[in-house]
Order: structure tokens, then C-alpha cells, then sequence
């Protein structure tokens, strides 16, 4: 299992189109991936769950994921997540 904080950093956050394209990839993987903001969890691959976070520019989130391709399931859905634009 690995961790990472991320801190959203676009104007709009992890809005609908954001979050559809996210859970497009976060299904791309084996691995279990779940997200967290403040109290709340969600896993990765349901986008209701995601919306349901309400994540905003300047949230921080954990993101994290556990299974058999962990390492390259969280390189590429951090990367998603920093890059948004």
C-alpha cells in the first residue's frame, strides 16, 4: 500500500469532467484506490463517491492505492491529478 497528499490545484477542481476522465483511468488498474478528504473516503473508481468529496481548487487529498500495480497506478493518477488544468 502507498500514499501520497495532493493538492488540487486548478480553478475548478475535480469537477465532473475531471472526476469522469479520473475514474476512466483509476479503471485502468487492479489495484484498490481509494481517495480521502478531511473525514470523508471514496473510492477512486465510483464517480458518485468522487463528486461526493466536493474537491475544490486548494484541497488536499490522499490518494491511495494497493494491489499488485500500485507503483505505476499511483505515478499515473497523481500525475493526472497534479496536471489538471
Amino acid at each position: 500500500m502507498i500514499e501520497r497528499i495532493i493538492e488540487i490545484k486548478n480553478d475548478i477542481g475535480l469537477h465532473s469532467r475531471y472526476a469522469t476522465s479520473f475514474v476512466k483511468k483509476a479503471n485502468e488498474f487492479k489495484s484498490m484506490i481509494q481517495i480521502i478528504k478531511e473525514d470523508d473516503q471514496a473510492d477512486a473508481k465510483d464517480i458518485l463517491e468522487i463528486l461526493a468529496l466536493g474537491i475544490v481548487k486548494g484541497s488536499k487529498i490522499k490518494l491511495i492505492v494497493s494491489g499488485t500495480d500500485e507503483d505505476t497506478a499511483m505515478e499515473r493518477l497523481s500525475k493526472f491529478l497534479t496536471e489538471l488544468n
